[in-house]
C-alpha cells in the first residue's frame, strides 16, 4: 500500500522536503549564504593588548570570510616592567637596567578565513574552526619618556596570524565566541625600543573575545 500512495506522490515535492531537512539542520542554511556583519573583539597577548572591528561575509555553512583592522603594541623581549620609588611604572631593558627608548604601536590591516569544523558531528550551537589572515601593518615609532603625541615616525610593514576557536549560541545571526592566534608582525627595516636591540620581527599569542552579528 505504501508503495502506491508514494507512485502517486510527486517526486520533486519529497526531493525538495529532503533538501529542506537538511538544509535546516544546521544554523547555517543556503537562504543564509553571503551573508555580510561586523564583529568586534578584545583580548590579550603574550606583550599587551589587542582590540580590532571586523567586516565579515558568510560565504557558506563551512567557510566565513573577513577583513580586520586592529590596535596593538609591539615589545622586545628583553623588556621588563620595574616600579620607582613613587610606584610609577618603568620599562627598562633586563640585561643592562637602561631605560626604554622608544614605544611601538601597531595597526594591523588583514585579510583572512575561518573554516568551520565537525559541522556534521556536533551540534551547531558549538561551531570551532581554524582561521589564518595576511596583510599591511602601520606601525607607529614613538619615544618612551616623551609619549605617544610627541612626535615618531611611520613605518609599513607585514602581518599574518594562523589561530583557532568557536562561535557559540544557536543565533544564526549572532556572532560571539573565543578565538587563539599566534601572530606576526614584521618591518623591512629593524625598530629600536631598547637601547643598541634592534627589532624587526614582533610575535605573540593573543586570546581573544569575540562579538557581533550578521546584518542581512
Amino acid at each position: 500500500m505504501l508503495s502506491v500512495i508514494l507512485s502517486f506522490f510527486p517526486i520533486s515535492v519529497l526531493s525538495q522536503n529532503v533538501d529542506d531537512d537538511e538544509e535546516d539542520s544546521d544554523i547555517y542554511t543556503e537562504r543564509s549564504r553571503n551573508a555580510n556583519g561586523i564583529a568586534g573583539a578584545f583580548g590579550l597577548t603574550t606583550t599587551s593588548f589587542v582590540v580590532s572591528v571586523s567586516f565579515v561575509r558568510l560565504l557558506s555553512p563551512d567557510w566565513i570570510a573577513f577583513t580586520s583592522l586592529a590596535m596593538t603594541s609591539g615589545k622586545d623581549p628583553k623588556e621588563i616592567e620595574r616600579f620607582d620609588f613613587f610606584g610609577r611604572s618603568i620599562i627598562t631593558d633586563s640585561e643592562t637596567g637602561q631605560l626604554k627608548k622608544n614605544s611601538l604601536f601597531l595597526v594591523p590591516l588583514t585579510v583572512g578565513a575561518q573554516r568551520r569544523l565537525f559541522r556534521e558531528d556536533i551540534n551547531s550551537s558549538f561551531r570551532p574552526f581554524i582561521e589564518a589572515g595576511v596583510g599591511p601593518t602601520l606601525g607607529y615609532v614613538y619615544s618612551y619618556q616623551d609619549g605617544f603625541f610627541s612626535g615618531g615616525y611611520m613605518k609599513l610593514g607585514f602581518n599574518g596570524f594562523i589561530g583557532a576557536g568557536a562561535y557559540f549560541g544557536s543565533n544564526p545571526f549572532s556572532l560571539q565566541g573565543l578565538t587563539v592566534r599566534y601572530q606576526i608582525d614584521t618591518f623591512p627595516s629593524s625598530v629600536e625600543l631598547l637601547p643598541n636591540r634592534f627589532r624587526n620581527l614582533f610575535q605573540g599569542i593573543s586570546l581573544s573575545l569575540i562579538f557581533g552579528a550578521f546584518f542581512n
